[in-house]
């Protein structure tokens, strides 16, 4: 019924005692991480006429190493978040620029396990994912420091944390709202927007057919702005990861974005 399916209170509810103090203290973490702003992508496009461009790459498992040898307790997305980590500071250090803290967004489905799949509606929470230059040595390790943040305990409790966040600013009278939302750009509202995001749908069981002789295909990007100027969606079609790129032709022209997203596909395909 529809007026369950939109009770986020119940359905988001705190299980325990234990989770709700952990959600409580993700709003914590997160005003303590925004001290450390995350880096900002070197671009190369032309600051002026905002749109954007996508750059589209299928790669085949077979040739994907860095997926298949993962190392255990870790998945197929942590291995993707810390390519992008790697790819996002390598990129900046060659041109020269400060990366410090590379904080990359993903999406987190909140749906209960028995509607899961569901399309309808809108039931994904952001979660920040942060590594620092002692823990992109390699691939290896980034996917290690990825991995103990994305495991499913804290993941949900980060991402159900940003909902308790919500629901106290829903409360908020509508002119401490406004007065917000002024002056967050002078108090550094950046800071808690991340360098790129990403966002994987896994596994499409039966990929979509417009006939025998046409080759499934399947593309989709997560949205970007000017700070967080790259918007990595993946999806797994049979064998083929399909990898597409949205960028800021503000920040990157189209060159830029196909040698950013070319570096990331080896990365995924360089053997370990």
């Amino acid at each position: 019924p529809l007026h369950e399916a939109r009770d986020l209170e119940a359905l988001l509810a705190p299980g325990e005692r234990g989770e709700r103090g952990a959600r409580r203290w993700e709003v914590v973490r997160r005003v303590r991480e925004a001290l450390d702003p995350p880096a900002r992508l070197v671009g190369s496009g032309s600051g002026g006429t905002p749109g954007v461009g996508f750059v589209c790459r299928a790669v085949d498992l077979d040739d994907a190493p860095a997926l298949a040898d993962r190392a255990p307790g870790t998945s197929v997305n942590d291995v993707l978040l810390a390519a992008l980590h790697l790819t996002a500071a390598r990129w900046n250090g060659a041109a020269g620029a400060r990366c410090g803290r590379v904080g990359v967004m993903m999406p987190v489905n909140l749906r209960p396990s028995e509607r899961f799949w569901e399309v309808v509606g809108n039931f994904a929470s952001m979660v920040s994912i942060s590594t620092h230059p002692a823990d992109r040595d390699d691939l290896r390790t980034a996917t290690a420091a990825v991995a103990a943040q994305t495991r499913e305990i804290r993941r949900e409790v980060r991402a159900r944390g940003l909902f308790d966040l919500f629901e106290v600013a829903a409360g908020s009278r509508i002119g401490i709202k406004r007065l917000v939302a002024r002056l967050l750009p002078v108090l550094g509202g950046e800071r808690f927007i991340d360098t790129a995001v990403l966002s994987n749908l896994g596994r499409l069981a039966e990929p979509p057919s417009f006939g025998d002789d046409v080759p499934p295909e399947l593309w989709f990007s997560p949205p970007c702005d000017r700070a967080c100027s790259i918007g990595v969606g993946v999806i797994t079609v049979g064998r083929s990861l399909m990898l597409s790129v949205r960028h800021r032709l503000e920040v990157f022209d189209r060159s830029a974005a196909q040698e950013f997203t070319d570096a990331l596909v080896t990365r995924l395909t360089a053997a370990p």
